[in-house]
């Protein structure tokens, strides 16, 4: 996967993203007025306000992103 400070550029730009770790697909994409993030399969969507929220709220086993970045894959 590219550079994290590449990943915060492309969600500037409001572009949607997807992303894999531990084996699972994960999505951020811009809705509206806001972001979805979600895993792959069925669909449990979390909404939020900006982008810089959902790095801020998101985690995955009580991690963020940012502190995952060298186990995601691109």
């Amino acid at each position: 996967m590219d550079s994290y400070e590449y990943f915060l550029e492309r969600l500037s730009w409001n572009d949607e993203i997807n992303f894999f770790y531990k084996g699972k697909e994960y999505w951020m994409v811009p809705s509206g007025n806001g972001w979805l993030f979600y895993e792959s399969g069925p669909i449990d969507e979390q909404y939020y306000d900006s982008w810089q929220e959902m790095l801020e709220k998101i985690r995955l086993d009580g991690k963020t992103i940012k502190e995952l970045w060298p186990k995601i894959d691109g």
